[in-house]
């Protein structure tokens, strides 16, 4: 099992790769609507995609606060 550091070094890059993820998913939608083309399913992935990365920006928050020492 993974120590808290660890824990802590996985989510950040979640998060990190969940960035590069939406970036590019608002990038497709933006290209689709450009040239006039249906963009909704592309737009329900970005959506999907920001709700993960909700979850890994609230996981990695708690694993940041869980490091620090109580008072």
């Amino acid at each position: 099992m993974l120590d808290l550091a660890e824990r802590i070094v996985m989510a950040q890059r979640h998060v990190e790769t969940g960035q590069g993820v939406i970036v590019r998913q608002r990038n497709i939608v933006a290209r689709k609507h450009g040239r006039g083309v249906d963009a909704s399913g592309a737009e329900e992935l970005l959506a999907r995609f920001e709700q993960c990365q909700a979850i890994f920006e609230n996981n990695l928050e708690r694993l940041l606060l869980e490091r620090e020492p109580h008072r």
